[in-house]
């Protein structure tokens, strides 16, 4: 995703036993995917800056930029479910993560690639601030289940990334 974010929001739904993850970027567009326990428990360690499996550190220095596209906050965020109209360039329909990768892997600004099985997914910028945001967003909609990992992953993100 090359957009601009306007406002990320991860909550808990014990009716799907899944957090909901969306997105909304500045130019009106609105991303959902659905995020399992699965998918989470292979996923934290990633934003933590380790290896999922064999829990090795995949990082070192890069350029932190808090301002790049991937990444910009804003200071008037708009509230999710409010009447704005949004395109939804995956579909209005939440999407199922199952895949993880990474692209510009040996550069100093890699990407964390979140998709389906089959089409688009979103791209963020795998940089220590952004990590954090995302481990306490997740970090927050997990204390909402029952999947026992609360207190499992440190929830704050190295201060220094780049993958190996």
């Amino acid at each position: 995703m090359s957009n601009a974010i306007q406002q990320l929001h991860a909550s808990f739904s014990s009716f799907e036993d899944r957090i909901l993850f969306t997105v909304e970027t500045q130019d009106n567009q609105q991303l959902k995917a659905w995020v399992t326990r699965r998918y989470l428990k292979l996923l934290m360690p990633i934003l933590q800056g380790q290896h999922p499996v064999t829990g090795k550190k995949i990082q070192s220095k890069i350029k932190q930029t808090a301002n790049s596209p991937e990444f910009t906050q804003t200071k008037k965020p708009n509230s999710l479910g409010s009447s704005k109209i949004f395109e939804h360039p995956i579909g209005q329909e939440p999407v199922l993560f199952t895949k993880i990768s990474f692209k510009n892997f040996n550069t100093d600004q890699p990407l964390l690639s979140m998709a389906p099985e089959n089409g688009n997914g979103f791209e963020f910028s795998y940089n220590p601030e952004f990590l954090n945001t995302l481990l306490q967003l997740f970090s927050k909609a997990i204390i909402n289940s029952d999947w026992g990992f609360e207190d499992a992953f440190i929830t704050q993100a190295p201060e220094q990334v780049t993958l190996q």
